[in-house]
């Protein structure tokens, strides 16, 4: 199978507006997608709000929800994620076999704050963190607690728990200052997200 670039963008990509921009997120069984697969999958935007749960018992059913996934990944103007660009979108060009150029399309349209900081900061940080930073809700479990629902087939939960990572994902990615969970120690200022600066990150 072909392999598409990672480093096709910066993914330094800060929009300068959230308008039109749509969240997603993957849960999966596993980080190695030759093994594991998708189990459920979310979109959050104006106007979009979907869950999809991959579970197995039908193909059909499983192909129909993929394709309409894919297609309003395609067709969304923006997206956001986080670290999807890292993880989401290679599991999923892998797990199902996508072509480069759809997913190259993805990279280069995806703002990711976990990315940018990797790229930028040289540093990661958990959304919880990310979000207590700019004192919003918290996350209400975690991935490991995503693979226990699938395997005990609590559908429902896992669907609402992936549901409110790319709520919150949203969210804070679409304010116009985001708060970084980062101090520059020298002088306890904050490093933040600024979508009118022309520069990448800001102090505060």
């Amino acid at each position: 199978m072909s392999h598409y670039d990672s480093n096709v963008s910066s993914s330094k990509y800060i929009p300068d507006s959230a308008q039109g921009m749509v969240a997603f997120d993957i849960e999966t069984t596993g980080l190695d997608p030759s093994v594991c697969v998708v189990t459920a999958a979310c979109v959050y935007g104006e106007g979009v709000e979907e869950t999809f749960l991959f579970k197995g018992e039908s193909e059909a059913e499983d192909a129909e929800g993929r394709v309409r996934f894919l297609g309003l990944l395609d067709a969304a103007p923006r997206l956001c994620s986080f670290n999807g660009i890292r993880f989401d979108i290679p599991f999923l060009h892998a797990a199902w076999r996508l072509s480069p150029e759809r997913v190259e399309a993805w990279v280069l349209k995806t703002f990711d704050v976990f990315e940018a900081c990797k790229l930028g900061l040289n540093t990661t940080f958990s959304l919880n963190h990310l979000l207590f930073a700019n004192r919003m809700e918290s996350k209400s479990g975690s991935g490991g607690q995503a693979i226990m629902l699938a395997q005990t087939k609590q559908w429902d939960a896992l669907g609402a728990y992936c549901m409110q990572d790319t709520r919150l994902t949203y969210l804070v990615s679409s304010q116009r200052v985001i708060a970084l969970p980062l101090l520059l120690k020298s002088s306890q200022r904050q490093f933040a997200i600024d979508r009118t600066s022309s520069a990448l990150f800001q102090m505060w």
